[in-house]
């Protein structure tokens, strides 16, 4: 866990592009924030094998894009069957590992949009230096993306309940908003209910 933890702030440290190909047929779900193309979802392969929801993009197929429907276009136009895709690795985006006793709650509570509602005092997060509730969201347990549509907290819960260490990956509320809009426009894409 601290070593996907340490390779995943060394990434952020470095801010070099990161290579990924993504198939043409299940492309990625894009988003405009802050005059900048992100991520919302990967395509078929997820997270595991490229890249994270708010992975910000460098370039598509070699070419910088100009917005979310600008770097869609080059994918559904593109020739072959794989897209490269240069990124930058959440850049927005803090990762704390908790330590916690087993069965202890993590002491987080989330809104339906994956929202920090409420942090317990003196609990495993907030002992982790975790930020007070009002302008994070979570968005990924154990290197688990959560589900963003239908809220986390279940996930969360979940993933967190056994072992001493969790990670969490959080992002700016306003930026997991969009992500989050940006994912139900393409529930057809990605196949969300």
């Amino acid at each position: 866990m601290i070593r996907n933890v340490c390779a995943f702030r060394a990434e952020q440290r470095r801010g070099a592009a990161l290579p990924a190909a993504v198939s043409a047929s299940t492309r990625p779900v894009f988003v405009d924030y802050v005059n900048q193309v992100w991520i919302a979802w990967w395509g078929a392969w997820g997270c595991r094998w490229t890249g994270r929801a708010g992975d910000r993009v460098a370039a598509v197929a070699g070419r910088a894009p100009r917005d979310a429907a600008h770097a869609t276009r080059v994918i559904t136009t593109a020739s072959g069957h794989t897209v490269d895709i240069l990124f930058h690795r959440v850049p927005l985006g803090k990762m704390y590992v908790i330590n916690k006793r087993d069965q202890e709650p993590l002491g987080l509570r989330l809104d339906n949009e994956c929202n920090i509602t409420q942090a317990t005092p003196g609990g495993a997060c907030s002992r982790a230096g975790v930020p007070p509730p009002g302008a994070w969201a979570v968005t990924e347990i154990n290197n688990r993306p959560v589900n963003l549509i239908s809220g986390g907290e279940d996930d969360m819960n979940r993933l967190s309940r056994h072992g001493t260490e969790v990670s969490i990956l959080i992002q700016p509320s306003a930026f997991v908003k969009k992500l989050r809009s940006a994912l139900k426009a393409n529930k057809s894409l990605i196949g969300m209910r």
